[in-house]
């Protein structure tokens, strides 16, 4: 792609007056006070600030920082600055962002809490007497699904459960009458969904 570089010193009067190249090229300008900065301009008008820099292992790379105007010439030169460090000990932030991809896209996959839940009490089902499967699902349905139903599972800790149900001790009596046992019962009940996903989750 045809390509016009220039170095000048970058000000908000000079970019507001900037005008896109022409179709199928682009603009690239050099920041004087910030060398390893640069603006690269499209045909279309889209200005997006980079950095220039090399990993210590010599590649060179030119991670992206943002567009202008949302990100500022001032803001731009301190995001240059802290990338500039960051390459030097070599963290690459083209890396960073890839991999915080792959583990998006990798959990999007992963059993939510819900399902996990619904998996484990239609085995238990097979196990309990029905009072006991309708105590733990109104458990579920009442402290647990509202919190945490609808993350993956991979994403919860082990602290995370014990916080849904931690004041069903201190519930009232008559706030028990689903259990068709003693409150006391019932709060041994809470915990067993608790354990069972617990252990699925990571530590």
């Amino acid at each position: 792609m045809p390509e016009t570089r220039l170095r000048l010193e970058l000000t908000d009067p000079l970019l507001r007056g900037l005008k896109p190249p022409t179709q199928g090229s682009r603009l690239t300008i050099q920041d004087d006070r910030q060398p390893k900065l640069f603006l690269r301009v499209s045909s279309k008008g889209t200005c997006t600030w980079s950095v220039l820099g090399y990993l210590p292992d010599g590649r060179r790379v030119r991670p992206t920082l943002g567009k202008w105007p949302a990100i500022s010439i001032a803001n731009a030169r301190r995001k240059a600055e802290g990338t500039i460090g960051d390459l030097s000990r070599g963290i690459s932030p083209t890396e960073v962002k890839r991999g915080a991809r792959r583990a998006h896209k990798a959990h999007r996959g992963e059993p939510a809490v819900s399902a996990r839940l619904a998996q484990w009490l239609a085995v238990k089902a097979r196990e309990w007497k029905p009072s006991t499967v309708v105590e733990h699902q109104w458990l579920c349905d009442r402290y647990i699904l509202p919190r945490l139903g609808k993350r993956p599972l991979i994403e919860t800790t082990r602290r995370g459960w014990p916080t849904c149900v931690h004041g069903l001790q201190a519930l009232p009596r008559a706030s028990m009458a689903w259990c068709p046992r003693s409150p006391t019962s019932a709060t041994r009940t809470a915990g067993s969904p608790r354990r069972c996903c617990r252990a699925a989750a990571r530590p």
